[in-house]
């Protein structure tokens, strides 16, 4: 691998593709998955997704956990077909059984919107714990949102924003945001204005459009020690606008009939 990636020699993906391929000529799943990867993004050779696929294939057989995940993601965003729905879920499966997160949680995802089996929203919690605990931090926010929302598990605050915070910890945006409500309206945690400014400014300066838009009402209208200052409640809200927030939109309007 060692061409692939520079390591000792000058980098040259096309010389990495070439040992990759006696690799996976030989039966090595490291080689067959590595070269899927080549074919299917153009990596060193051109681009071939068909032959990307069928190195995945072989190595997926093989019982290669993230050539697995791999087939399940390309069947998933393959055209919306209930057969290519339900072979992502195959896939899917097989890779979580193994203990792969990512698989963990699209196939909880799967279950929790029934795509290509029927929702099941105990099963579809039941992945995600198995995802979350391996610190998957999608899967840490959707486990919050189904304890937040009574999906699949019994309502309990509490045990939500743990998981939110776990998945804010590591920098999603969405789970920041969230967390940040909960201890703006004191659901589940003491309320504290100042800890959910905190984790909306987190969030928003990473981009959240939820969160700018929290973050801009906050300061515009100076929301129970939140110290008032309508130049950065604009500045934020301007931001949530950009990316077509319509709550953020509508603030400003009303911003501006007032003047």
């Amino acid at each position: 691998m060692a061409f692939g990636i520079g390591l000792g020699v000058p980098e040259d993906k096309e010389e990495a593709v070439k040992w990759f391929r006696k690799a996976a000529e030989q039966g090595q799943v490291l080689g067959q998955s590595v070269l899927g990867h080549c074919y299917y993004y153009g990596k060193g050779v051109p681009e071939d997704k068909a032959e990307g696929l069928k190195w995945w294939y072989k190595a997926a057989e093989q019982g290669d956990a993230l050539s697995q995940f791999l087939l399940g993601k390309s069947y998933e965003h393959s055209e919306d077909t209930p057969e290519n729905r339900a072979k992502a879920v195959d896939w899917y499966r097989k890779a979580a059984e193994q203990g792969y997160a990512q698989a963990q949680f699209r196939l909880g995802d799967c279950y929790f919107a029934g795509h290509g089996v029927p929702e099941d929203k105990a099963e579809a919690v039941k992945w995600f714990i198995k995802a979350a605990e391996q610190g998957h931090g999608w899967a840490q926010d959707s486990l919050g949102n189904c304890y937040s929302n009574a999906w699949g598990v019994p309502e309990e605050k509490t045990e939500a924003v743990k998981w939110y915070r776990r998945a804010a910890e590591q920098g999603n945006v969405v789970a920041q945001t969230r967390l940040g409500s909960c201890y703006f309206n004191g659901t589940g945690i003491p309320e504290n204005k100042e800890e959910a400014i905190r984790w909306y400014r987190r969030a928003a300066e990473q981009g959240g459009a939820d969160a700018q838009y929290a973050l801009g009402i906050c300061y515009y209208y100076y929301l129970d020690g939140v110290l008032e200052n309508k130049t950065e409640g604009i500045k934020w809200l301007r931001k949530a606008a950009e990316q077509e927030f319509e709550l953020a939109i509508d603030a400003l309007r009303e911003i501006e009939k007032k003047k």
